[in-house]
């Protein structure tokens, strides 16, 4: 089930990504409400369905990426329209860098995700509540740089098209500096507060 829910998670990534390269904002908005509508009722079932929560979870996560790719997939399939044929030549070109994907996507979550098995096995699952919940008080920082990449990346390849290498570098840099201010302003709000936040706001 939770191959299910990682293989979901990606089909669901790739026609949103394809949505916001044909600059569709409306398209992905839709397909995005589509997914946590079903997300959210996978969530109620988890806390309020019949045990074991876990089966509904994992359950809710493979139904609502399922739900969100679907309607990502009729807007693409209305326009521009999938296109059939032998797709061996492309998956032959793309198969190397897929496998510095998958290596860089190991790594990356090696050091992102792991501490929180480290820390169940050396103490206990309410370890790993009280370390994320800290850890939400940066989150806000990470929501603005993904928000922002996953339009970005679209609209760069489109700049570097037109404009060239030079005025991409130049515009991207600018982004750069915008996400980083925004940044320091927020992280400088938190460290201002921090005990208020922690003590009485998370209880942590």
């Amino acid at each position: 089930l939770g191959v299910i829910a990682c293989y979901s998670a990606l089909r669901r990534e790739y026609v949103r990504s394809v949505l916001l390269m044909y600059a569709r904002p409306n398209s992905v908005l839709r397909a995005d409400l589509s997914f946590i509508g079903a997300l959210f009722v996978g969530a109620l079932l988890a806390a309020y369905g019949p045990q074991p929560g876990v089966l509904w979870a994992v359950g809710g996560l493979v139904a609502s990426a399922w739900v969100g790719s679907l309607a990502a997939h009729r807007s693409l399939a209305k326009n521009p329209g999938w296109l059939g044929g032998d797709a061996t030549p492309f998956w032959r070109e793309i198969r190397p860098l897929g496998t510095w994907a998958v290596v860089g996507s190991v790594i990356y979550w090696s050091f992102g995700q792991s501490y929180n098995y480290m820390l169940v096995s050396r103490f206990d699952l309410s370890a790993v509540a009280n370390v994320n919940a800290a850890r939400l008080l940066l989150m806000p920082a990470f929501v603005i740089a993904l928000g922002i990449k996953s339009l970005l990346i679209p609209s760069a390849a489109t700049w570097l098209a037109e404009s060239g290498l030079k005025a991409l570098t130049k515009r991207l840099l600018i982004f750069g500096s915008g996400i980083v201010v925004l940044d320091l302003i927020y992280v400088g709000f938190v460290w201002i507060f921090r005990d208020w936040l922690t003590a009485d706001f998370l209880h942590k």
